[in-house]
């Protein structure tokens, strides 16, 4: 069996409430922001910065699908941080909301009754956190649903990007360098996903068993 080639970097299927606004969406006198949004060149892929001295040796920032972010989110966490973990959900511009110490599979599970939102919704973003005798594991997901990874296990982080075909790409650009217009996922009956979300998840913080 031939080995697959390497990945590559593909153009990013984008979440629902995410875009870049349209020329006539621009204020006026700025053009130079639309010339810079038309040459955008937003992918898959990850880039990273080592660091020293402190709670983590690596920060990732990663570009994944909106089709499949919720699962290379999951494997990420799963795999880099320990049993003990706690959940984190949060608003745009506003307030983030952690919730207890819980065991890692009971915080995963919590989210999942909300995947579409959370992979599409432009004003929610979520996240999972272990900080422990001065060593944090992180993974969170920005409301422009770029990946964020604090670890100290960078070779198993390398390891599920490429599991997902998620190469390193060291010029890789980001949603949120760039204008952006946000929209609410909307529920079937046609309103804002996200408040119910949110709702729904804190209240579940109550119900999470001891790590």
């Amino acid at each position: 069996m031939r080995d697959k080639p390497p990945a590559a970097p593909e153009p990013l299927i984008l979440p629902r409430g995410i875009r870049f606004p349209h020329p006539h969406e621009v204020p006026a006198g700025s053009e130079a922001e639309l010339a810079r949004i038309t040459q955008a060149n937003v992918t898959t892929g990850y880039r990273l910065l080592r660091h020293s001295g402190g709670a983590y040796t690596a920060y990732i920032e990663a570009n994944a699908h909106a089709t499949s972010l919720f699962t290379v989110f999951h494997d990420l966490a799963f795999t880099l941080l320990p049993r003990a973990a706690a959940p984190i959900i949060a608003i745009k511009g506003g307030d983030a909301y952690p919730g207890p110490y819980t065991i890692r599979a009971a915080a995963l599970r919590l989210f999942e009754p909300h995947i579409q939102a959370l992979q599409h919704d432009g004003l929610l973003a979520f996240g999972l956190i272990s900080q422990h005798d001065g060593v944090t594991e992180e993974v969170f997901v920005q409301p422009s649903k770029y990946l964020q990874v604090w670890t100290n296990q960078l070779d198993i982080a390398r390891a599920v990007f490429a599991q997902h075909r998620i190469p390193e790409v060291p010029d890789l650009q980001l949603m949120d360098r760039y204008p952006l217009v946000t929209e609410a996922f909307q529920t079937p009956e046609g309103n804002a996903a996200w408040p119910l979300v949110l709702e729904q998840v804190r209240a579940a913080f109550r119900d999470l068993p001891p790590p």
